[in-house]
Protein backbone atom coordinates (compact mmCIF):
# COMPACT_ATOMS: atom_id res chain seq x y z
CA UNK A 1 0.00 0.00 0.00
CA UNK A 2 1.47 3.84 -1.09
CA UNK A 3 2.12 5.64 2.39
CA UNK A 4 3.18 8.69 3.03
CA UNK A 5 6.28 8.70 5.69
CA UNK A 6 4.62 6.01 8.07
CA UNK A 7 0.32 7.27 6.67
CA UNK A 8 -1.23 5.00 3.91
CA UNK A 9 -2.36 7.24 1.39
CA UNK A 10 -4.95 4.65 0.27
CA UNK A 11 -7.41 1.97 1.61
CA UNK A 12 -9.70 -0.40 0.44
CA UNK A 13 -12.89 -0.15 2.07
CA UNK A 14 -15.76 -2.43 2.24
CA UNK A 15 -19.03 -1.75 0.33
CA UNK A 16 -20.73 0.83 2.65
CA UNK A 17 -23.83 -0.26 1.58
CA UNK A 18 -23.83 -4.14 2.41
CA UNK A 19 -20.52 -4.67 3.94
CA UNK A 20 -19.38 -7.05 1.22
CA UNK A 21 -15.72 -7.27 1.90
CA UNK A 22 -14.34 -9.72 -1.56
CA UNK A 23 -14.81 -6.88 -3.76
CA UNK A 24 -13.78 -7.54 -7.27
CA UNK A 25 -10.73 -5.52 -8.99
CA UNK A 26 -12.25 -1.72 -10.33
CA UNK A 27 -13.83 -1.44 -13.63
CA UNK A 28 -11.16 0.82 -14.06
CA UNK A 29 -8.76 3.17 -12.38
CA UNK A 30 -7.65 6.85 -12.01
CA UNK A 31 -4.01 7.92 -10.72
CA UNK A 32 -2.89 11.09 -9.56
CA UNK A 33 -0.61 13.51 -11.99
CA UNK A 34 0.37 14.78 -8.26
CA UNK A 35 1.88 12.49 -6.06
CA UNK A 36 3.26 9.13 -6.90
CA UNK A 37 1.35 6.71 -5.05
CA UNK A 38 -2.78 8.11 -5.27
CA UNK A 39 -3.98 5.52 -7.67
CA UNK A 40 -7.92 5.34 -6.89
CA UNK A 41 -10.70 2.95 -8.80
CA UNK A 42 -14.35 2.83 -9.45
CA UNK A 43 -15.55 -0.57 -8.08
CA UNK A 44 -18.71 -1.94 -8.11
CA UNK A 45 -20.39 -4.20 -5.40
CA UNK A 46 -21.61 -7.89 -6.91
CA UNK A 47 -24.59 -8.38 -4.12
CA UNK A 48 -25.55 -4.98 -4.37
CA UNK A 49 -25.19 -3.46 -7.16
CA UNK A 50 -23.46 -0.29 -5.13
CA UNK A 51 -20.75 1.78 -7.22
CA UNK A 52 -17.83 3.02 -5.21
CA UNK A 53 -14.24 4.43 -4.83
CA UNK A 54 -11.94 1.44 -4.02
CA UNK A 55 -9.10 1.51 -3.71
CA UNK A 56 -10.02 5.25 -1.86
CA UNK A 57 -7.70 7.85 -0.77
CA UNK A 58 -7.72 8.06 2.95
CA UNK A 59 -8.04 12.10 3.02
CA UNK A 60 -10.79 12.54 0.65
CA UNK A 61 -12.98 14.94 3.10
CA UNK A 62 -13.04 18.52 1.42
CA UNK A 63 -14.59 20.19 4.08
CA UNK A 64 -11.58 21.82 5.20
CA UNK A 65 -10.08 23.25 1.62
CA UNK A 66 -12.51 26.59 1.72
CA UNK A 67 -10.01 28.09 3.71
CA UNK A 68 -9.96 31.96 2.60
CA UNK A 69 -12.95 33.97 2.93
CA UNK A 70 -11.44 36.44 0.54
CA UNK A 71 -11.27 33.63 -2.21
CA UNK A 72 -14.81 32.82 -1.50
CA UNK A 73 -15.60 36.38 -1.82
CA UNK A 74 -13.95 37.17 -4.77
CA UNK A 75 -15.24 33.76 -6.36
CA UNK A 76 -19.02 34.38 -5.30
CA UNK A 77 -19.47 37.68 -4.08
CA UNK A 78 -21.04 39.33 -7.28
CA UNK A 79 -23.23 36.05 -7.43
CA UNK A 80 -24.50 36.91 -4.10
CA UNK A 81 -24.57 41.04 -4.44
CA UNK A 82 -26.76 40.50 -7.87
CA UNK A 83 -29.23 38.04 -6.49
CA UNK A 84 -28.67 35.94 -9.45
CA UNK A 85 -26.37 33.48 -8.37
CA UNK A 86 -26.35 30.47 -11.69
CA UNK A 87 -27.79 27.82 -10.09
CA UNK A 88 -31.25 29.71 -8.68
CA UNK A 89 -33.05 27.85 -11.79
CA UNK A 90 -31.76 24.71 -10.09
CA UNK A 91 -32.90 25.38 -6.94
CA UNK A 92 -36.18 26.42 -8.11
CA UNK A 93 -36.66 23.20 -10.26
CA UNK A 94 -35.96 21.05 -6.91
CA UNK A 95 -38.12 22.89 -4.54
CA UNK A 96 -41.54 22.34 -7.26
CA UNK A 97 -40.80 18.56 -7.02
CA UNK A 98 -40.35 18.78 -2.86
CA UNK A 99 -43.46 21.20 -2.58
CA UNK A 100 -45.82 18.85 -4.60
CA UNK A 101 -44.94 16.09 -2.60
CA UNK A 102 -45.08 17.44 0.43
CA UNK A 103 -48.61 19.18 -0.25
CA UNK A 104 -49.63 15.64 -1.37
CA UNK A 105 -48.17 14.18 2.47
CA UNK A 106 -50.13 16.68 3.88
CA UNK A 107 -47.47 19.13 5.17
CA UNK A 108 -48.63 22.50 5.69
CA UNK A 109 -46.55 25.72 4.38
CA UNK A 110 -44.54 27.71 5.90
CA UNK A 111 -42.17 24.67 5.39
CA UNK A 112 -39.41 23.99 7.59
CA UNK A 113 -36.11 23.10 6.18
CA UNK A 114 -32.94 21.65 7.03
CA UNK A 115 -30.09 21.86 4.51
CA UNK A 116 -26.87 19.92 5.08
CA UNK A 117 -23.60 20.89 4.05
CA UNK A 118 -25.22 24.54 2.75
CA UNK A 119 -21.47 25.84 1.09
CA UNK A 120 -22.18 29.56 0.63
CA UNK A 121 -25.48 29.25 1.59
CA UNK A 122 -27.03 30.37 -1.54
CA UNK A 123 -30.14 27.98 -0.99
CA UNK A 124 -30.87 28.92 1.46
CA UNK A 125 -31.25 32.54 0.81
CA UNK A 126 -32.86 31.56 -2.20
CA UNK A 127 -35.31 29.39 -0.33
CA UNK A 128 -36.05 31.63 2.35
CA UNK A 129 -36.78 34.55 -0.10
CA UNK A 130 -39.73 31.90 -1.79
CA UNK A 131 -40.59 32.45 2.12
CA UNK A 132 -39.54 28.61 3.64
CA UNK A 133 -38.06 28.65 7.30
CA UNK A 134 -34.94 27.45 6.30
CA UNK A 135 -31.47 26.68 8.70
CA UNK A 136 -28.34 24.98 7.15
CA UNK A 137 -25.37 23.38 8.49
CA UNK A 138 -21.44 23.52 7.03
CA UNK A 139 -18.34 22.50 8.17
CA UNK A 140 -16.27 24.73 6.09
CA UNK A 141 -15.60 28.02 8.38
CA UNK A 142 -15.57 30.31 5.26
CA UNK A 143 -17.91 29.01 3.46
CA UNK A 144 -20.53 29.51 7.03
CA UNK A 145 -19.01 33.03 7.45
CA UNK A 146 -20.06 33.95 3.66
CA UNK A 147 -23.27 32.42 4.01
CA UNK A 148 -24.34 34.67 7.21
CA UNK A 149 -22.04 37.89 6.23
CA UNK A 150 -22.54 38.39 2.47
CA UNK A 151 -25.92 36.19 1.57
CA UNK A 152 -27.45 37.35 4.90
CA UNK A 153 -28.67 33.78 6.12
CA UNK A 154 -28.85 33.76 10.27
CA UNK A 155 -29.96 30.33 11.05
CA UNK A 156 -26.74 28.49 9.36
CA UNK A 157 -24.05 26.92 11.76
CA UNK A 158 -20.84 25.56 11.23
CA UNK A 159 -20.46 21.32 11.99
CA UNK A 160 -21.52 17.82 10.78
CA UNK A 161 -24.45 16.62 10.70
CA UNK A 162 -24.87 13.82 12.95
CA UNK A 163 -27.36 12.09 15.48
CA UNK A 164 -26.63 14.61 18.15
CA UNK A 165 -27.63 17.45 15.57
CA UNK A 166 -31.04 19.42 16.39
CA UNK A 167 -32.37 17.29 19.15
CA UNK A 168 -36.02 17.36 19.57
CA UNK A 169 -36.22 19.34 16.12
CA UNK A 170 -38.38 17.99 13.33
CA UNK A 171 -38.26 19.19 10.06
CA UNK A 172 -40.34 18.93 6.84
CA UNK A 173 -38.06 18.94 4.19
CA UNK A 174 -33.89 18.13 4.59
CA UNK A 175 -31.51 18.65 1.24
CA UNK A 176 -28.62 17.75 0.56
CA UNK A 177 -26.61 19.16 -3.29
CA UNK A 178 -23.51 17.44 -4.45
CA UNK A 179 -23.17 16.55 -0.56
CA UNK A 180 -23.77 12.85 -0.40
CA UNK A 181 -21.33 11.35 -2.93
CA UNK A 182 -18.82 12.59 -0.23
CA UNK A 183 -19.93 10.57 2.32
CA UNK A 184 -18.46 7.05 3.50
CA UNK A 185 -21.42 5.73 5.55
CA UNK A 186 -24.75 7.00 4.00
CA UNK A 187 -26.96 4.35 5.32
CA UNK A 188 -25.99 6.01 8.76
CA UNK A 189 -26.41 9.10 7.97
CA UNK A 190 -29.69 8.62 6.06
CA UNK A 191 -31.16 7.03 8.87
CA UNK A 192 -30.40 9.74 10.73
CA UNK A 193 -31.56 12.25 7.99
CA UNK A 194 -34.96 9.76 8.56
CA UNK A 195 -35.11 10.35 11.92
CA UNK A 196 -34.96 14.07 11.57
CA UNK A 197 -37.76 14.20 9.08
CA UNK A 198 -41.34 15.34 10.73
CA UNK A 199 -44.54 12.88 9.60
CA UNK A 200 -45.20 12.90 5.91
CA UNK A 201 -41.77 15.07 5.58
CA UNK A 202 -39.33 14.66 2.64
CA UNK A 203 -35.64 14.33 2.21
CA UNK A 204 -34.30 15.74 -1.25
CA UNK A 205 -30.92 15.35 -2.91
CA UNK A 206 -28.93 15.54 -5.94
CA UNK A 207 -25.34 13.46 -6.76
CA UNK A 208 -24.26 12.85 -9.99
CA UNK A 209 -25.57 9.88 -12.01
CA UNK A 210 -22.64 7.25 -12.61
CA UNK A 211 -24.29 5.49 -15.86
CA UNK A 212 -23.50 8.92 -17.54
CA UNK A 213 -20.43 8.75 -16.37
CA UNK A 214 -19.89 4.98 -17.54
CA UNK A 215 -21.29 5.96 -20.67
CA UNK A 216 -19.08 8.48 -21.85
CA UNK A 217 -16.03 7.83 -20.04
CA UNK A 218 -14.24 5.90 -22.97
CA UNK A 219 -14.61 8.59 -25.29
CA UNK A 220 -14.08 11.44 -22.88
CA UNK A 221 -10.88 9.80 -22.01
CA UNK A 222 -9.51 9.57 -25.66
CA UNK A 223 -10.61 13.43 -26.58
CA UNK A 224 -8.18 14.25 -23.32
CA UNK A 225 -5.67 12.04 -24.46
CA UNK A 226 -5.81 13.65 -27.95
CA UNK A 227 -5.63 16.75 -26.39
CA UNK A 228 -9.65 17.96 -27.59
CA UNK A 229 -10.79 18.44 -23.85
CA UNK A 230 -9.46 20.92 -20.74
CA UNK A 231 -8.00 19.13 -18.03
CA UNK A 232 -10.07 20.01 -14.98
CA UNK A 233 -8.34 21.15 -11.33
CA UNK A 234 -9.13 19.25 -8.24
CA UNK A 235 -7.68 18.40 -4.98
CA UNK A 236 -4.65 15.85 -4.04
CA UNK A 237 -3.82 14.76 -0.51
CA UNK A 238 -0.67 16.34 -0.08
CA UNK A 239 -0.88 19.24 0.85
CA UNK A 240 -4.29 19.62 0.72
CA UNK A 241 -4.10 23.34 -1.09
CA UNK A 242 -2.19 21.90 -4.39
CA UNK A 243 -4.01 20.70 -7.44
CA UNK A 244 -4.33 17.36 -9.45
CA UNK A 245 -5.54 18.00 -13.33
CA UNK A 246 -7.58 15.53 -14.56
CA UNK A 247 -9.64 14.85 -17.78
CA UNK A 248 -12.14 13.46 -15.88
CA UNK A 249 -15.01 16.76 -15.07
CA UNK A 250 -14.87 17.38 -11.61
CA UNK A 251 -18.70 16.04 -10.49
CA UNK A 252 -17.26 12.54 -11.51
CA UNK A 253 -13.73 13.17 -9.22
CA UNK A 254 -13.10 9.54 -7.96
CA UNK A 255 -10.52 11.48 -5.45
CA UNK A 256 -13.14 13.13 -3.45
CA UNK A 257 -16.43 11.16 -4.28
CA UNK A 258 -16.56 8.47 -2.44
CA UNK A 259 -20.08 6.47 -3.49
CA UNK A 260 -21.43 6.87 -6.94
CA UNK A 261 -25.66 6.57 -7.49
CA UNK A 262 -27.73 4.86 -9.78
CA UNK A 263 -31.04 3.50 -9.02
CA UNK A 264 -29.63 0.49 -7.88
CA UNK A 265 -27.40 2.21 -5.70
CA UNK A 266 -29.73 4.78 -4.63
CA UNK A 267 -32.16 1.32 -3.90
CA UNK A 268 -29.21 -0.55 -2.09
CA UNK A 269 -28.29 2.68 0.32
CA UNK A 270 -31.72 3.86 1.00
CA UNK A 271 -33.72 0.94 1.88
CA UNK A 272 -30.62 -0.09 4.25
CA UNK A 273 -31.70 3.46 5.55
CA UNK A 274 -35.23 2.63 6.06
CA UNK A 275 -36.78 4.76 3.92
CA UNK A 276 -39.72 2.82 2.66
CA UNK A 277 -40.14 5.12 -0.55
CA UNK A 278 -37.86 7.25 -2.90
CA UNK A 279 -38.56 8.25 -6.46
CA UNK A 280 -35.44 9.63 -9.16
CA UNK A 281 -35.64 12.27 -11.53
CA UNK A 282 -32.84 13.40 -14.21
CA UNK A 283 -31.17 16.88 -12.57
CA UNK A 284 -31.76 19.67 -14.85
CA UNK A 285 -28.16 21.23 -16.09
CA UNK A 286 -25.67 23.86 -14.07
CA UNK A 287 -25.20 26.46 -16.22
CA UNK A 288 -21.53 27.85 -16.33
CA UNK A 289 -20.91 30.88 -13.85
CA UNK A 290 -21.76 34.12 -15.71
CA UNK A 291 -24.39 31.96 -18.04
CA UNK A 292 -27.98 32.02 -18.12
CA UNK A 293 -28.50 29.23 -20.48
CA UNK A 294 -26.82 26.46 -22.67
CA UNK A 295 -28.80 25.46 -25.43
CA UNK A 296 -26.92 21.61 -25.57
CA UNK A 297 -27.38 21.13 -22.00
CA UNK A 298 -31.15 22.13 -21.96
CA UNK A 299 -31.57 20.76 -24.83
CA UNK A 300 -30.31 16.99 -23.24
CA UNK A 301 -32.49 17.93 -20.13
CA UNK A 302 -35.27 18.23 -21.80
CA UNK A 303 -34.91 14.54 -23.60
CA UNK A 304 -34.02 12.66 -20.74
CA UNK A 305 -37.37 14.31 -18.83
CA UNK A 306 -39.37 13.42 -21.39
CA UNK A 307 -38.04 9.72 -21.32
CA UNK A 308 -38.32 9.92 -17.81
CA UNK A 309 -42.23 10.64 -18.17
CA UNK A 310 -42.41 7.90 -20.87
CA UNK A 311 -41.53 5.66 -17.69
CA UNK A 312 -37.95 4.68 -18.69
CA UNK A 313 -35.20 4.72 -15.79
CA UNK A 314 -32.18 7.21 -15.66
CA UNK A 315 -29.88 6.51 -18.58
CA UNK A 316 -27.02 7.74 -20.55
CA UNK A 317 -28.10 11.11 -20.94
CA UNK A 318 -29.13 12.22 -17.37
CA UNK A 319 -25.88 13.09 -16.13
CA UNK A 320 -27.11 14.07 -12.76
CA UNK A 321 -29.95 12.40 -10.23
CA UNK A 322 -32.67 14.39 -8.37
CA UNK A 323 -33.36 11.59 -5.12
CA UNK A 324 -36.82 12.51 -3.58
CA UNK A 325 -37.03 9.91 -0.75
CA UNK A 326 -39.49 9.66 1.68
CA UNK A 327 -41.74 7.22 4.20
CA UNK A 328 -45.60 6.39 3.71
CA UNK A 329 -47.74 7.10 7.06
Amino acid sequence: MPTLGTRPLTESPPCPACGREDIPLPLFFEASTHSVGQVVGLSRCPSCSLHFTRPRLVDHNVSTRHAFFEEIVDKYGKDASSGRFHKNPNYRYYLEQAERLLERNGRSRPFRVLDIGSHCGFFLRFAAERGLRVQGIEPAPALVRFAREVNGVERIERGFFGPASYPGEKFDLITMFDVLEHIPDPVGLLTTVREKLAEGGLFLAKVPHIQFYLKWQAPVAWLGKVGALPRYGTFATEPPTSQRMSTVPGFFDLFEHVLHYDAAGVAAVFGRAGFDRWELLPAPPTNPEGHSFNPYRSGVFKLSHLLHRLGLPPGGLTHGLVILAWNER
